[in-house]
């Protein structure tokens, strides 16, 4: 990983308080990407990828006739992909369909 490998040559070439700066930071991201992969309950499977994950989801459709949703068990399973743009701070989720996907790294086109 050639970002990686940037990143840890230039540690040694910081102050003790550059070095806080970074690690402070460090820990706000971790603690995002925690949170944001943390599964909700309608969420039976997750695949972790480069880049995302898939989730293998129950949805609700919101329709006010629906039987299904209010009752029972939602619709699906269906796949979806879920991406981070960490500049703008913004998830996108892609619907993957009722296949399971392969394991290729979710890609961040168009985010």
């Amino acid at each position: 990983m050639k970002t990686v490998d940037q990143v840890l040559s230039l540690i040694d070439t910081l102050t003790l308080p550059e070095a806080k700066q970074v690690d402070e930071a460090l820990h706000r991201y971790i603690h995002q990407v925690e949170q944001w992969q943390r599964p909700p309950a309608n969420v039976l499977e997750q695949l972790s990828a480069p880049g995302g994950y898939y989730r293998l989801e129950l949805v609700k459709c919101g329709k006010p006739t629906c039987h299904r949703c209010p009752n029972g068990p939602a619709h699906g399973p269906y796949w979806y992909r879920y991406t981070y743009d960490a500049s703008r701070k913004r998830q996108r989720k892609t619907y993957i369909g009722k296949q399971r996907p392969s394991q290729e790294a979710p890609s961040n086109s168009g985010v």
